[in-house]
């Protein structure tokens, strides 16, 4: 239905592209909840978003979901936010300096994404969510 066999090669449909004609021309799979092509995080090739950070960035348009957050909080964010907070946790000092992101001190967590840990020193829980800049490109 994508296309037919000519001379041994396959002359694609309008709408269709690829050896095989197995690529729509159109970003429409790839579009998010908000409008964005792969969320802002990521390229549509071939119909299917390629996130720039899979870990953190779930299929099939690349938005954050709740188990992601919740590896992303873990594995990206959580030392960085106790180093340039409070100068703890396993970052602490020289390799604070290895986050690549800044932190704003708010009086109220707005979003919906909220990051929660507890400090094993402590025993606080510290509540803080992200916010990433689509208007950046991917390095």
């Amino acid at each position: 239905d994508r296309g037919r066999c000519y001379m041994g090669q396959c002359v694609c449909e309008a709408g269709w592209e690829g050896n095989s004609c197995e690529c729509p021309t159109s970003n429409e799979t790839c579009v998010s909840s908000n409008g964005l092509i792969c969320d802002g995080r990521g390229r549509c090739e071939c119909g299917r978003c390629l996130c720039n950070n899979p870990i953190s960035h779930t299929e099939p348009t690349c938005e954050i979901g709740p188990l992601a957050l919740q590896q992303a909080c873990e594995a990206e964010f959580r030392s960085c936010v106790q180093c340039q907070v409070w100068g703890t946790g396993e970052k602490k000092e020289q390799k604070c300096s290895d986050c690549h992101f800044k932190i704003k001190m708010v009086d109220e967590l707005k979003q919906d994404n909220i990051c929660s840990f507890q400090d094993e020193d402590d025993d606080c829980v510290y509540h803080y969510t992200r916010e990433e800049d689509t208007n950046l490109s991917p390095n």
